[in-house]
């Protein structure tokens, strides 16, 4: 997902970097939803505080009929509360489904081409091998090995998601592990587990 701050300051570039990669975003509608979700959501906190601030004062109060009127008007904001509260979480929602099709913008050095075909080959490393069959492509191997499960992964994610299966789980681990001991154990970096739940 880009980064919705620097999306509000350069929108020129998303758009910019949008178009070279075929894509369709309205940027505009974007930072549109956008300041609707962060007004809904600056309304939800006010209102929220104005609730505590209500729910605080009624323990002071010694006339009943004033501790009445009082948890009347704590029991009207807790509703208000609540609406504001799905709004600005409905907002934030679609907000995040739509940032989720901006896509990064390329660096500037990157050729811009119609599509994949007119991509630039930057250098070349060795001799490409030649064989007397046609080699199958990574998700043609990794399917007939029982590896990855592309259809699960895109009903529970979404379009170009995956799970990894079996021995390619196991050696995502692997990669993972090498790469926190090569965090502590070479360059002496303390591992760390915090709480889930969170202040």
């Amino acid at each position: 997902m880009v980064d919705l701050k620097d999306l509000r300051t350069d929108p020129a570039k998303y758009s910019k970097g949008a178009a070279n990669k075929n894509v369709k975003v309205d940027i505009d509608a974007i930072l549109d939803l956008d300041r609707r979700q962060r007004e809904s959501q600056q309304a939800f906190e006010v209102l929220k505080a104005e609730q505590n601030v209500a729910s605080q004062a009624i323990g002071k109060l010694k006339d009943p009929a004033e501790k009445k009127a009082a948890a009347a008007k704590v029991g009207e904001l807790k509703g208000r509360v609540q609406a504001a509260e799905e709004a600005a979480k409905q907002l934030t929602g679609e907000l995040g489904g739509l940032l989720l099709h901006v896509p990064q913008p390329a660096d500037d050095d990157v050729p811009v081409g119609r599509d994949a075909s007119e991509n630039v080959v930057a250098k070349h490393w060795g001799d490409k091998r030649q064989f007397d069959f046609k080699p199958k492509s990574h998700i043609e191997l990794a399917e007939k090995l029982g590896i990855v499960n592309f259809a699960a992964g895109v009903r529970q994610a979404g379009s170009r998601s995956y799970m990894l299966v079996g021995a390619l789980a196991e050696l995502h681990q692997a990669i993972l592990r090498y790469a926190v001991e090569t965090m502590t154990r070479v360059n002496g970096f303390t591992q760390v587990s915090v709480p889930v739940l969170v202040r």
